[in-house]
């Protein structure tokens, strides 16, 4: 079966599903390709909101033990942290 169009190339209806189907594929990876890149970059923020959190705490004179029990990591951890 061939798709017509006035004045233009036949273009069996296969290939045209075929490249419908492949840019659409190359669309959702696209989007997944932004999202992963979104995510990673969330991660990094979070962890320097945390830091950031951490240094406050630190400075305003609350123990290093304290913190990292709230935080659930290691007082050694938030040591490094706060070292910078």
């Amino acid at each position: 079966m061939r798709c017509q169009m006035a004045g233009k190339k036949q273009v069996p209806i296969r290939a045209t599903l075929t490249t419908i189907r492949n840019n659409i594929d190359q669309g959702f990876s696209d989007v997944d390709n932004r999202l992963n890149a979104l995510e990673r970059s969330d991660a990094v923020n979070s962890m320097r909101i945390r830091d950031l959190e951490i240094q406050m705490r630190a400075a305003k004179g609350v123990s290093h033990v304290d913190i990292a029990r709230d935080v659930d990591l290691t007082p050694g951890r938030i040591s490094q942290i706060v070292r910078g």
